[in-house]
């Protein structure tokens, strides 16, 4: 059969031959086309090790991408499960999977709204919230007790409200519960006597006087006759005017020509637009106070003699050019003296205290020929530019206090600060003023108009305790909490200067005077680590830095006449004279 397969004739092959002869020829010739895009493949050599949800410490640094990927597993399409997908930190917090019986958590979440306290959810037993609340209701949840039974059992532990017709018994709504105990301390307790409780305690000699001014509550059959004196009169803080003393500490009040120790030596003369100069050192220290030194002033026009206020209730005036000494001492004051300031000629000057009395003292004789009080603490007395027998305070009642030396009243109250007033600054040649309060605001006012003419208050402004103003006259220089130095232009409107601020120092709360040389090209400050700080006015660069007291520095003064004297004072009671 394969012997028949295999036989072939010739003519077939030839015949096929033909045919495919016959048959037309491509003429292009077939491409092989690939579609898929060349591709590096790159081995993997590493393999990162899976992180767990349940791992609580990872034995390697894993990416960001490794720690969000989703759990390994299946997942499941209809179910979207957020810590499942790596979402546990969340915007308000972070996610834990904790299991938890609804009605307990119920429970404890309505008790916590209701009385303000709550189990400790980790199941220690402990108490989160009000544990005084806690103890006062026995621990009770909102669904062991009412509302109404709690209000019950509040009424009747409440005290009696006594008889209105009894002044001193009479409680009314301030009525207390039975068993109740206050946990404040008096002032004396905690050794915080305020000045008047101080004063008014060595004077008292009843001991229910004595008690009336430690604890506020004035027994009614106390003896009218050792009552102590209201706090809110004039005289009730300070000393009285007759009761004021002075020290003379030189040889003789008039030299040989009859001339007054207070007049300036001949050859000191005024100097018009002098060209100042920074300190390099110190070069005399004064050492008379025992107590800080918060603020120094220069007689005007020839600082021959130097003005100081300390805390330890007195003021002293200084000599700077022969001895250096003090020449005198003034003393009427029951708390520390805050603020002081010549008369434009220098035969007066003004002190203000923390006793809540503003002085008014002859420089010569040391007489007290003024005491001037609204019941509250003034921290400024600054003399009125347009007329020399009116001065401003402002002070901690929120309010500006304007007193007229002549009849010793206040005739006007600028009262729309919301908080402490702490400072004011004349400009515009006196006809205008600025004030700085803890309300954060700067009120611009016409003087002698109550309503201000505008409210200066942006988010970025802070209490600016002290303020100068530029020699120009153009600019106001505030002393801000937020450690620099921030200028306002008070040309035509007072707005203020973005462009330039005096930074580097640290203020730390205290009310630092910064001062301008008087041809206005450098800016000084204190600290409150004790340095001298001085910058270039129209650079606002740091040029110089100067260890001077042990605390803060508060007072400065550039000398009138000598152009590189600088007059710093700290709360280390040292004053010093720099050049």
């Amino acid at each position: 059969m394969d012997l028949i397969q295999g036989y072939r004739d010739e003519g077939d092959e030839s015949q096929k031959k033909g045919e495919e002869e016959a048959l037309p020829q491509p003429v292009l010739k077939k491409m092989h086309v690939n579609a898929a895009p060349t591709v590096q493949v790159k081995r993997q050599t590493s393999s990162s090790a899976v992180v767990s949800k349940t791992e609580k410490q990872l034995k390697y640094n894993p990416t960001a991408v490794e720690m969000y990927k989703p759990t390994l597993g299946p997942e499941s399409p209809y179910v979207s499960n957020p810590l499942a997908d790596g979402e546990s930190n969340v915007t308000t917090g972070f996610v834990e999977r904790v299991k938890a019986d609804a009605f307990q958590f119920k429970e404890q979440y309505q008790t916590f709204n209701n009385f303000g306290y709550a189990s400790a959810p980790d199941g220690s037993g402990n108490t989160v919230g009000n544990k005084w609340l806690y103890e006062k209701h026995g621990g009770k949840t909102i669904f062991d007790t009412r509302q109404s039974d709690y209000a019950k059992e509040l009424k009747k532990k409440r005290e009696a409200t006594g008889d209105a017709s009894d002044v001193y018994g009479w409680k009314g709504p301030w009525a207390g519960y039975g068993g109740e105990t206050e946990d404040t301390m008096t002032n004396e307790e905690q050794g915080e006597m305020t000045e008047w409780q101080r004063v008014a305690l060595s004077r008292a000699k009843d001991k229910k006087v004595r008690e009336w001014i430690r604890t506020g509550v004035m027994s009614p059959d106390a003896k009218d006759e050792e009552a102590p004196v209201d706090p809110f009169e004039p005289e009730g803080l300070g000393i009285p005017i007759d009761k004021t003393t002075t020290k003379f500490h030189g040889k003789e009040e008039k030299d040989y020509l009859g001339r007054s120790w207070i007049v300036h030596p001949s050859d000191v003369q005024p100097v018009d637009n002098p060209k100042c100069y920074l300190p390099n050192k110190c070069i005399h220290k004064w050492t008379g106070h025992t107590d800080a030194v918060p603020c120094i002033e220069f007689f005007p026009t020839y600082g021959h003699l130097l003005l100081s206020a300390s805390m330890d209730t007195k003021v002293k005036i200084w000599d700077v050019y022969n001895k250096r000494n003090v020449k005198r001492t003034y003393m009427g004051h029951a708390g520390g003296v805050r603020w002081v300031a010549f008369s434009p000629d220098g035969t007066t000057f003004l002190s203000a205290s923390f006793d809540q009395n503003v002085k008014l003292w002859d420089t010569e004789s040391g007489k007290c020929l003024g005491n001037y009080s609204k019941g509250t603490i003034p921290f400024q007395a600054v003399w009125a530019p347009t007329d020399p027998n009116v001065f401003l305070s402002p002070c901690q009642d929120s309010c500006i206090h304007q007193f007229d030396v002549r009849t010793g009243e206040c005739t006007m109250s600028y009262n729309y600060h919301e908080a402490a007033v702490n400072a004011v600054c004349f400009y515009e040649k006196g006809r205008k003023f600025v004030s700085t309060s803890d309300d954060r605001k700067m009120l611009c006012w016409d003087f002698g108009y109550n309503p201000p003419t505008r409210y200066i208050q942006e988010t970025y402004m802070t209490s600016m305790p002290a303020l100068k103003l530029h020699p120009s006259g153009d600019y106001i220089l505030c002393q801000s909490l937020n450690n620099q130095i921030s200028v306002y232009k008070c040309m035509d409107t007072v707005v203020h200067h973005p462009r330039k601020r005096f930074n580097g120092h640290k203020v730390g709360g205290f009310a630092l005077q910064p001062v301008v040389s008087p041809d206005g090209e450098f800016v000084g400050s204190g600290d409150c680590e004790g340095n001298l700080w001085f910058w270039n006015w129209k650079t606002c660069k740091v040029l110089k830095k100067m260890p001077a007291h042990n605390g803060a520095n508060s007072g400065l003064a550039w000398h009138p006449v000598e152009s590189s004297y600088v007059a710093s004072s700290g709360w280390d009671g040292v004053i010093k004279l720099w050049s």
